[in-house]
């Protein structure tokens, strides 16, 4: 009941507003739209009273051109006070009385013009002049109506005194042979009465509207500005509780390091690495919410500076090296073999790309290879474009979710959090760094049968830093060397590369293959003079394979490079010296 009660209370309050907002609005129109009027008002009378200065006396035409005019004079010194006065005397219900007395006394004035020019006009027997006055009578009424029907009560006083007046002196002159005319200016005056009302009815709706409209808009903006407000300092907040968290992190890694680098048992040691790794998710954890916060509150900005692409890519590749060979994937960055330039760009963002593609492509692919290709198209002399592609053969992604993944916190399945966790930050974050770089972040991708991640950067090349065409070792000219390696994109990689420096260059699939390929070049006098092995490849790995070519003397001449994963060293044993100088 109480609620009701306020509810009624407010609901008066409310209307009583809008309708003091809307006699503001009806002060506005009046007055604004008055100065336009009343000069139509004296044009229209001085016509009216050349046209008829040769039927009629002098005298007869002064006794309404006169009054009529000053009444004009009244209102527009009324408009000229309210637009200087109207703030420091009366009220807005006063300005709007004034005006509809003076419009009143306009509309009485036509009325009294129509009495004495058709009382004259009748007696001369000139119909001609009694049509010419009622039509320039009606014609004045019915152009004020579309100005005064923001106010009813003066578009009324307006309208309805000159067609009484007209009718009554038809009436009182001829009634007997023009009482039709009496009737027709009668429904004349209700028709425009009821035209006004209508009008009037719609504008005052047509405000309201346009009041809700302005209201609902303020809301909104106000809405928006709590909104960006309490976003800001939601930002804020994770940005200082991650710095907050992360600085005692920093100290536990290292504490825990240092623990490790000390006389520990196996399972104490397996204890501290287990300290470290999960310090280290967390951490990454906190960097990505870091910049998650950074990059909603606005505050992230790149920092330009000269890059040596090449290491920048090379380096992202061999921090997952160690990763990727665990889960015995093959991690390849397939770059061209010109590329000698600087960039000009924010490597420790790129590098963040980068790594956080390389990262996922790794976490999601259990059997084959991720491969980093990167092509470059120079637009002109000093900006090139970029196209960076991360391929993986993992699980893939099916279509409907290959735009979800883009969201913040959100994975492409449920399941794939459980079951190889992550915040599903790293994508999001990834596609606004780049944004904020000029590229935009793209899948291909089909379920089971892995996904690719390509961007498209233009950057600027650095002429100043720009990198002369290496000299190609005479020693390597028309050298022969044979790849061995199971993966053809690493063969088809280290062949483009290999090939850069003047050596010719075959492919081996494995290792009983390349036996074959070796023999059957030595037995043509045009033996290999480098073998380049891969350290693990199905059969005979690189290294049982190095051993039986060493043991063959028809193939003594023959210097072996063995390929092995970053961060794996060879055991001393399998380690070989190459050299293709004769020594001294």
């Amino acid at each position: 009941m109480e609620r009701e009660k306020s509810l009624g209370s407010s609901q008066p309050q409310e209307s009583a507003e809008l309708d003091a907002l809307f006699r503001l609005e009806q002060a506005r129109v009046l007055y604004g739209s008055a100065f336009l009027s009343n000069l139509v008002v004296v044009f229209v009378s001085v016509l009216l009273a050349l046209y008829f200065d040769s039927l009629l006396p002098m005298e007869s035409t002064l006794v309404w051109l006169v009054p009529i005019n000053l009444m004009v004079m009244a209102r527009l010194l009324t408009v000229w006070a309210y637009r200087n006065y109207r703030a420091k005397f009366a009220t807005v219900d006063f300005w709007v009385g004034i005006y509809v007395s003076l419009t009143a006394l306009v509309g009485l004035g036509w009325g009294l013009v129509a009495w004495e020019l058709l009382s004259i006009l009748q007696l001369q027997g000139n119909p001609g002049g009694v049509m010419m006055v009622v039509l320039v009578v009606a014609g004045m009424i019915t152009a004020g109506v579309h100005v005064l029907a923001v106010s009813s009560v003066a578009a009324t006083f307006y309208i309805l005194p000159a067609p009484i007046i007209i009718a009554l002196q038809f009436y009182f002159s001829s009634p007997d042979g023009l009482s039709h005319i009496v009737f027709m200016m009668l429904a004349y005056s209700l028709f425009m009465t009821t035209v006004v009302s209508k009008q009037n009815r719609t504008l005052r709706a047509n405000f309201l509207l346009q009041y809700e409209k302005e209201a609902l808009i303020k809301s909104l903006q106000q809405a928006k500005s709590t909104a960006e407000s309490a976003n800001a300092a939601k930002s804020s907040f994770l940005a200082k509780m991650s710095h907050e968290i992360r600085t005692p992190m920093n100290g536990v890694l290292g504490m825990a390091e240092l623990l490790m680098e000390s006389g520990l048992n196996e399972r104490q040691r397996h204890f501290a690495q287990t300290i470290k790794r999960s310090g280290g998710s967390l951490i990454h954890l906190i960097d990505d919410v870091l910049d998650f916060s950074k990059i909603e509150a606005g505050r992230l900005e790149l920092e330009l500076q000269s890059v040596n692409l090449r290491h920048l890519i090379e380096d992202a590749v061999e921090l997952l090296a160690d990763r990727a060979y665990r889960k015995g994937l093959e991690l390849t960055a397939v770059l061209p073999s010109n590329l000698h330039n600087h960039f000009r760009c924010d490597s420790v963002r790129l590098e963040q790309v980068l790594v956080n593609l390389l990262g996922n492509a790794i976490k999601f692919t259990q059997v084959g290879e991720v491969v980093l290709e990167l092509e470059v198209m120079q637009l002109s002399e000093n900006e090139a474009r970029l196209s960076f592609k991360v391929i993986d053969t993992g699980i893939g992604i099916d279509a409907g979710n290959q735009q979800r993944i883009f969201k913040a916190f959100t994975q492409s399945d449920g399941s794939i959090t459980r079951e190889y966790g992550g915040t599903g930050l790293g994508l999001n974050i990834s596609n606004q760094l780049l944004g904020l770089m000029g590229g935009k972040l793209k899948v291909e991708s089909e379920l089971g049968r892995g996904s690719c991640f390509h961007f498209d950067l233009r950057l600027n090349i650095e002429r100043e830093t720009f990198y002369p065409e290496p000299a190609l070792d005479e020693d390597l000219l028309n050298r022969r060397l044979l790849i061995v390696d199971d993966n053809a994109t690493v063969c088809g990689y280290l062949m483009n590369q290999i090939s850069a420096l003047g050596l010719s260059v075959d492919i081996a699939k494995n290792g009983s293959q390349a036996l074959s390929m070796l023999n059957t070049a030595a037995d043509m006098g045009n033996p290999y003079d480098i073998a380049m092995l891969d350290r693990q490849m199905p059969g005979a790995s690189g290294a049982v394979l190095a051993r039986m070519i060493n043991e063959k003397p028809a193939l003594a001449a023959t210097r072996i490079v063995i390929l092995s994963p970053l961060n794996q060293q060879l055991s001393q044993g399998h380690r070989i010296k190459i050299s293709l100088k004769t020594p001294p």
